[in-house]
């Protein structure tokens, strides 16, 4: 039951996290390319996730955290994806989860989606605009 929980609790997060998407594309707009790499490559990691089997907690911060267990396991796993040191890749991680911009089960919040979404266009736009001056 208590999986149940948890993961009706993450799809609560993402309904919350709909109201905060213009602030999370502003954020990581103006972050550096650590936190900028981990969102592109979050979604392409192997994710083993599973919800805790502990009940969920009635506190809303402490549920958020305690669902994310140990990130620096998955430090070396980023840092591999990313290019990043160890060290930067739990840093981004950290304000990747602080800032609910990811979610362990490999997805992104709306607004992280909508960055990359803008970031993609932005590079395939310079793209186009270079190959028709050359």
């Amino acid at each position: 039951m208590s999986q149940e929980a948890w993961m009706l609790r993450i799809e609560m997060w993402r309904e919350q996290e709909r109201d905060r998407a213009g602030a999370v594309a502003v954020l990581l707009t103006r972050s550096g390319p650590a936190l900028q790499s981990l969102v592109a490559c979050w979604p392409n990691l192997a994710h083993s996730w599973q919800p805790p089997t502990d009940p969920v907690p009635a506190d809303d911060r402490s549920a958020w955290m305690g669902m994310w267990g140990q990130l620096e396991t998955l430090a070396p796993e980023v840092a591999g994806a990313t290019g990043l040191s160890e060290r930067e890749a739990l840093v981004a991680l950290r304000a990747a989860v602080v800032n609910r911009i990811i979610m362990p089960d490999g997805g992104l919040t709306e607004g992280a989606r909508a960055w990359l979404a803008a970031e993609a266009g932005a590079i395939l736009s310079r793209g186009l605009s270079r190959a028709k001056k050359g």
